[in-house]
C-alpha cells in the first residue's frame, strides 16, 4: 500500500503488475512490482483509467466532503442505531 503517491504508469504482466509512482511531496519516482493492484483512488481513478476499466452510464449524483473529529457519540449512536451520519443544510 502506498500513500502520498501519484500513479504515473501501470503495466500488467502475466503474473504481476509493474507500476511507476511519483511521491507527491518530493517528486521522486519509484518503480513498484506487485502481484495485484487495487484502484482505491476515488471516482476519477488513475488506476482504473490505466487499466482501461470504464464506468459507462455513471453520472455524478453528488459531492461529499469528509471531516474527521473526536467525540463521545456512544449514547447517540446507541439511541439512533446507526454508524454513519450525513449533515446537510445551507451552512454545510
Amino acid at each position: 500500500m502506498r500513500f502520498g503517491v501519484r500513479l504515473a504508469g501501470l503495466v500488467p504482466e502475466a503474473d504481476h503488475v509493474r507500476a511507476q509512482v511519483i511521491d507527491v511531496a518530493t517528486g521522486e519516482e519509484r518503480r513498484v512490482r506487485a502481484s495485484h493492484v487495487v484502484g482505491a483512488d476515488g471516482a476519477s481513478s488513475d488506476v482504473r483509467a490505466a487499466l482501461g476499466v470504464t464506468m459507462p452510464g455513471r453520472e455524478v449524483i453528488g459531492h461529499l466532503s469528509t471531516a474527521f473529529f473526536r467525540a463521545d457519540l456512544g449514547p447517540v449512536l446507541r439511541e439512533w442505531g446507526t454508524h454513519m451520519c450525513f449533515v446537510r443544510n445551507d451552512a454545510v
